[in-house]
């Protein structure tokens, strides 16, 4: 299934991340131009460009702790812009928890 250029494809990939189904992930970003144009950028500087579209769920558990750690940025983020720190609990991905 072609993603093109759906845009949703992007936010299906990163709440795939999240849960640690990273070949689905993988699978999401190779094909959908729209998740790649946002993905991409993002795995790159962290080193797991070529990393993740290779492995997928193989992904070993260091490179899964970076992957959660930018996604953890974000969450970070979005708490403070839409002022919700008074009840915002930070708290692990799955793909933080699950064996590699």
């Amino acid at each position: 299934m072609s993603h093109g250029l759906n845009r949703a494809a992007s936010g299906y990939a990163l709440c795939r991340i999240a849960e640690g189904n990273l070949d689905a992930a993988r699978d999401l970003i190779a094909t959908s131009e729209f998740a790649s144009y946002v993905w991409l950028p993002h795995l790159k500087r962290l080193g797991l460009d070529e990393k993740l579209l290779a492995l997928g769920n193989k992904l070993p558990h260091a490179d899964r702790l970076t992957l959660a750690g930018l996604l953890h940025e974000w969450e970070a983020y979005s708490v403070e812009k839409l002022k919700l720190g008074k009840i915002w609990e930070r708290t692990p991905f799955p793909l933080e928890t699950m064996p590699s």
